[in-house]
């Protein structure tokens, strides 16, 4: 009787006990892969700064060179180019100054100019320049004014030229919007009309 008794609480405390492993596996948490502490890839942002977005535009044209303003700037008077300004004071770069400052190139020189246009207001500033002998310029011939000057449009501006001796009977006989190519030299004083020296049809 005994031993039955035994076997019996044997069997209970092994279905106690197991019913206790059961349960406690059922509520215990599930491990969780842990998180990686790497964020996820963000689409790559639009870099505003790379190189280029600053950049200015850059016009070449022709031009007398009249002189220094002061240690920053000087005065020129523009024969062609994309200039859309009515003014002709330049800043000048670092390396036009010490050109400028050394005076190889003289007041009232025509000269080859680069320079860039501002984002906003403000005035060009010269990057380059070259002394060259002579400019020539595309217009259209609107008529003489007298004797000796003859008006002429070039890129939406109105020009006056001097006309040299030996020419002016061929722009008397010339008939008003011929299109020409002009060949100027400077006039005798840097604030004087610039003088054509040939034209072309």
């Amino acid at each position: 009787m005994k031993q039955t008794m035994l076997i019996t609480f044997l069997i209970i405390a092994l279905v106690v006990v197991g019913y206790s492993v059961y349960t406690s596996q059922r509520h215990e948490p599930v491990d969780q892969p842990q998180q990686s502490e790497i964020p996820p890839d963000k689409p790559d942002k639009k870099d505003d700064n790379k190189p280029g977005d600053d950049k200015k535009d850059t016009v070449k044209g022709q031009a007398l060179y009249i002189g220094l303003i002061d240690n920053n700037s000087a005065e020129f008077k523009p024969i062609d180019g994309e200039h859309d300004f009515d003014f002709t004071a330049f800043y000048i770069s670092e390396d036009v100054k010490k050109i400028l400052a050394e005076d190889s190139i003289p007041s009232n020189t025509v000269v080859l100019i680069e320079y860039e246009m501002p984002k906003g207001e403000g005035n060009p500033t010269i990057i380059n320049i070259k002394e060259i002998d002579e400019a020539k310029i595309k217009v259209i011939f609107n008529g003489l004014i007298d004797n000796n000057f003859a008006e002429f449009e070039a890129d939406g501006k109105m020009y006056v030229f001097q006309i040299k001796q030996e020419l002016k009977e061929s722009f008397e006989q010339m008939e008003p919007k011929q299109q020409l190519t002009l060949t100027l030299k400077p006039g005798n004083s840097p604030m004087a009309n610039m003088l054509i020296v040939d034209v072309e049809k």
